[in-house]
């Protein structure tokens, strides 16, 4: 069994596309997904599951969605090995705390990457770091208290097939996943967010 996260795109945003987690959970067990759990109403999904064709899984689950709720949900889909490699990676280590961290999963990898980093027009955000099918940004905070809208970028850059988490929901995912799926730290802290 392979343990798996899937980032759903675009569920229960501003009162839109609603979904009940238990019933997300539902329409993965039936798919004969094991072990499934859901974090916050954002749409991420834990799940073990025997398919190696992520690709294939990835286009099962998002017809299984549409059947059952009515609607597409783009699914971007990772192994928890690949999650735990991206917290290894850690691309925010130098970014300091000025601003909140972001995630972008996309669908398939850029064509182009961007000079980096890679900044908004009125310089409230920027892109700092491409690696395969993520792109970590920044959303720096404003005088209103709220930070850049790092959307607007991300999506004038990879389309909108993509999908969205703050850093530390991607931490907290990443500690529910199995020991299998982590990769060893050996003691070293330094990959940890800051």
């Amino acid at each position: 069994m392979i343990q798996y996260v899937a980032f759903l795109r675009g569920i229960n945003v501003g009162g839109k596309h609603l979904v009940k987690m238990d019933a997300l959970r539902g329409v993965f067990a039936s798919l004969g997904c094991k072990n499934v759990q859901t974090f916050i109403q954002s749409g991420n999904v834990i799940f073990d599951s025997a398919a190696k064709d992520a690709a294939a899984l990835t286009r099962k689950i998002e017809k299984a969605l549409l059947t059952n709720f009515g609607f597409p949900i783009p699914v971007m889909l990772r192994t928890g090995a690949e999650l735990a490699a991206m917290l290894q990676l850690n691309p925010f280590q130098s970014a300091g705390d000025d601003g909140v961290k972001y995630v972008t999963f996309l669908a398939t990898e850029l064509k182009h990457a961007p000079a980096l980093p890679l900044c908004s027009p009125t310089n409230d955000c920027a892109i700092i770091h491409v690696n395969g099918r993520e792109m970590f940004s920044v959303g720096y905070r404003l005088s209103n208290g709220r930070s850049g809208n790092v959307m607007m970028l991300i999506e004038k850059e990879a389309g909108k097939t993509v999908t969205t988490r703050n850093w530390n929901t991607i931490v907290k995912i990443a500690g529910m996943l199995s020991a299998d799926s982590q990769i060893s730290q050996k003691g070293n802290n330094r990959t940890q967010p800051v």
